[in-house]
């Protein structure tokens, strides 16, 4: 249960960070602002600021959608699996 509790904090930070993301990349091709979350990051932003805002928006949405999904499939039990693994077990 303790390392279950820990995945779900982990991943669900990194779902948090990963909207943060995907808020600066749809504001950057919706109303056309300059990327201000990738000037954050010390040794690699001027790497990151030469990213296209449209892949920008592509990679923040994918990352976004996948580490959620991850946090769901850790956080939620099936009740069906677990009578299921019950019935199986005896």
């Amino acid at each position: 249960m303790r390392r279950k509790g820990i995945a779900i904090w982990l991943f669900s930070t990194l779902t948090v960070i990963a909207l943060i993301h995907l808020i600066d990349a749809a504001s950057a091709v919706l109303f056309n602002n300059p990327m201000q979350i990738l000037q954050l990051y010390p040794f690699i932003n001027q790497q990151l600021q030469q990213i296209p805002a449209d892949i920008y928006l592509y990679v923040a949405t994918a990352s976004t959608v996948i580490l959620w999904a991850a946090t769901c499939l850790i956080a939620f039990d099936n009740p069906v699996e677990t009578f299921l693994n019950k019935i199986c077990q005896t």
